[in-house]
């Protein structure tokens, strides 16, 4: 029996056809998964306005078949706008966009030549809602005497505990302050400038103020708010 040896440099050719073939596979696989990339990543659920077109990406190469709820869309199988399943009209597909004239739901199949399955996504059409304005807008200017207390905001003191110095004086949502330390007043800068005063200097503050048409006085002492830095009361006012 004679045995022929093969050489390294033989057993390299050989071997080398099976790799430029499955250079050659490999190559084409990835400028497959390339050319249909928009197709694969498809998000699984999509949203559009009766009426509106949805945009499909553009097959680099390959005839693109869309299916809508199981039947075909490429113009020729099945004349646009007829029936679909559930009576749902079908869209109505131009090669580059599905335009949905019917709010329902629709299962969208994509294929490669009708055979090769590169994609699918579910579309959600809901009929637009419009707002349409009317009545006749009206505008109330309040003219008032002084400030209106509308609420109490908190001072913050160095413990880090809130207090309500015009709350504990009596003061409330609603009253009417007229005057400080016999002051008048009609706008908030200017009672926030009065009391930033009067704290600072330690002094007494005298409060007049209406309540259902009965004039009252209270007085008080200003305290430093640590949160805001300024002297306060612990009022939300709003003038005219």
């Amino acid at each position: 029996m004679v045995r022929k040896n093969i050489s390294l440099p033989e057993q390299a050719g050989k071997k080398r056809p099976l790799a430029v073939l499955l250079l050659v596979l490999i190559l084409c696989m990835a400028a497959l998964f390339t050319a249909f990339y928009d197709y694969f990543s498809l998000p699984p659920l999509q949203t559009v306005l009766s009426g509106d077109s949805l945009a499909l990406p553009k097959a680099a190469f390959g005839k693109i078949d869309i299916r809508v709820n199981g039947l075909p869309q490429d113009g020729e199988a099945m004349p646009a706008g007829a029936s679909a399943v559930g009576g749902i009209t079908s869209p109505l597909y131009d090669g580059n966009s599905l335009l949905f004239e019917e709010a329902g739901d629709y299962k969208l199949d994509i294929r490669l030549g009708g055979i090769i399955p590169i994609g699918s996504m579910r579309v959600s059409v809901v009929s637009p809602v419009y707002v349409v304005p009317g009545g006749q807008a009206i505008g109330i200017l309040l003219q008032t005497d002084g400030v209106t207390v509308v609420g109490y905001s908190p001072v913050i003191n160095s413990q880090g505990r809130a207090t309500y110095p015009a709350k504990e004086a009596g003061l409330q949502p609603g009253d009417f302050i007229t005057a400080i330390n016999g002051i008048p007043v009609s706008d908030d800068k200017q009672v926030a400038a009065l009391i930033g005063e009067y704290g600072k200097n330690g002094q007494l503050i005298s409060i007049t103020f209406s309540r259902e048409g009965e004039e009252r006085q209270i007085r008080l002492k200003a305290e430093y708010c640590y949160d805001s830095k300024s002297w306060r009361i612990g009022l939300y006012v709003r003038d005219s």
